[in-house]
């Protein structure tokens, strides 16, 4: 990746900012270092880097996470991570700066993916996507409010047997639902409701 195109700081800029925040400099230049490695991360993470992690590689959302979570893990343990790359940086042995940046943000990616309800394969095999399929909100509301009305007016007419009948049913369904994936609650048990009705 050149930074001249990307407008990031050159990988031979970094050695002395990092010198500068694990304190090579003054408070001032060291609150400065970490801010510049802040914003520079972040906009590689958010506009460049490659991630491999299908459909969520567009969502701005998953990106700006991976770039917190990164920016976390080098500041970790007093920056462990930084001083590490600096000390065999020093001793020719480590990548350039962006080349480092963009394998933890490739390996932080791959975890995100994994960890996403789009993402339907189990640990270890292939990614498998989910279809995710816009709704236009307007045809969304007028299906819920048609649903809605039909089991309103069921309930307003019903009678108390029926009533019951269909709130058992209700319970059951939710029964069936994960509460934890869903976010459902289940549902009261008819009889005390029945009891609460009379």
């Amino acid at each position: 990746m050149s930074s001249s195109r990307t407008g990031l700081l050159p990988n031979q800029d970094w050695p002395g900012i990092i010198d500068r925040l694990l304190g090579a400099g003054t408070q001032a230049e060291q609150v400065a270092a970490r801010e510049t490695m802040w914003i520079e991360v972040q906009r590689y993470v958010v506009r460049f880097a490659r991630l491999p992690i299908g459909p969520l590689t567009e969502d701005l959302e998953v990106r700006l996470d991976i770039a917190v979570s990164l920016l976390r893990r080098l500041e970790q343990g007093n920056c462990r991570h930084v001083r590490i790359w600096r000390e065999r940086h020093r001793q020719r042995q480590a990548a350039s700066w962006w080349g480092w940046i963009g394998l933890m943000s490739r390996t932080l990616a791959i975890d995100v993916a994994r960890c996403s309800r789009q993402n339907l394969a189990r640990r270890g095999e292939p990614f498998q996507w989910a279809r995710v399929v816009s709704v236009d909100p307007v045809v969304f509301h007028e299906t819920l409010r048609d649903a809605l009305g039909q089991s309103l007016e069921f309930v307003a007419q019903a009678a108390p047997e029926d009533l019951i009948g269909y709130l058992g049913a209700l319970r059951d369904l939710c029964a069936e639902i994960d509460a934890d994936s869903s976010g459902l609650e289940r549902a009261p048990d008819p009889v005390a409701l029945s009891a609460k009705l009379e």
